[in-house]
């Protein structure tokens, strides 16, 4: 798909200058012996092959893509893979993405962030989860999802969410709902946890949802739990906000859920 590279993600930006499409190839294969030809071709033969007759896991991962379905204050969702949310900046209202993984008490799974694109030093990001809100065109939800990372953090009208404050201060942190604002979880207070800036391509962040009971661990080494529990008839989802970060974060499920298998809308 062509997008307004002004308008999109790091990456596309970087796709649309380097002008990818058949004339750019053409231009490789031109610098090509006709060995070389062939290997490129047969590599590509043994690509499909491979997915072809690959497992049952790796054909579900590619046919069950998380998606960010939303997105709020200046972040916004990438044309090209809508697996991937970004932000131009700014401190307020920054910015807030929302997947469409659902997550009830029944599931048992896990997922993940994942920096695809540096972004600026400053700033800080949250990454957790949210109380899934059914909008309708009278509810306030449209209006709170635009208040950017003041969305996870719990103030007005936002739902009940928990989550990891990562960038000057990692923190494990929920919100009630009750317009509050955030608080530090009663699990996690006075625990100190190593810097988790998720800023740098190549960092992550991965929830693990069982049983209604959340954690979280990442790449510098921390373990993230929370008293905060999804409710038996409550449906969560994973939220990505920044504040006055620029990174581009990717959603992954990396664990099937074996139990209700209803999670991917």
């Amino acid at each position: 798909m062509k997008c307004d590279h002004l308008n999109c993600c790091p990456q596309c930006q970087l796709l649309d200058t380097l002008a990818f499409d058949g004339h750019f190839m053409e231009d490789i294969c031109s610098y090509l012996f006709p060995t070389e030809l062939k290997n490129l071709g047969d590599a590509a033969s043994m690509t499909r092959s491979a997915l072809r007759n690959a497992s049952d896991e790796v054909k579900w991962r590619l046919q069950n893509i998380v998606r960010w379905s939303s997105a709020g204050g200046k972040a916004q969702i990438c044309k090209r893979d809508p697996s991937v949310a970004f932000s131009f900046g700014g401190f307020y209202p920054g910015g807030v993405a929302l997947a469409d993984l659902n997550i009830t008490s029944d599931c048992n799974l896990s997922f993940r962030f994942e920096v695809t694109f540096s972004g600026w030093v400053a700033g800080d990001v949250m990454l957790g989860l949210t109380q899934r809100i059914a909008a309708t065109p009278s509810d306030e939800s449209a209006a709170a999802l635009e208040t950017g990372y003041e969305y996870v953090l719990g103030r007005g009208s936002s739902p009940p969410s928990v989550f990891v404050s990562a960038g000057s201060v990692t923190q494990c942190c929920f919100s009630s709902g009750d317009g509050s604002g955030p608080h530090i979880d009663s699990l996690s207070a006075g625990v100190w946890f190593r810097s988790a800036e998720m800023r740098c391509a190549g960092d992550w962040m991965e929830f693990q949802c069982t049983a209604g009971v959340i954690t979280a661990i990442d790449a510098p080494g921390n373990f993230f739990q929370w008293k905060t529990e999804i409710g038996k008839g409550e449906v969560w989802q994973p939220a990505f906000a920044w504040s006055g970060g620029t990174a581009s974060i990717r959603i992954v499920q990396c664990k099937r859920c074996a139990v209700c298998e209803k999670c991917v809308k």
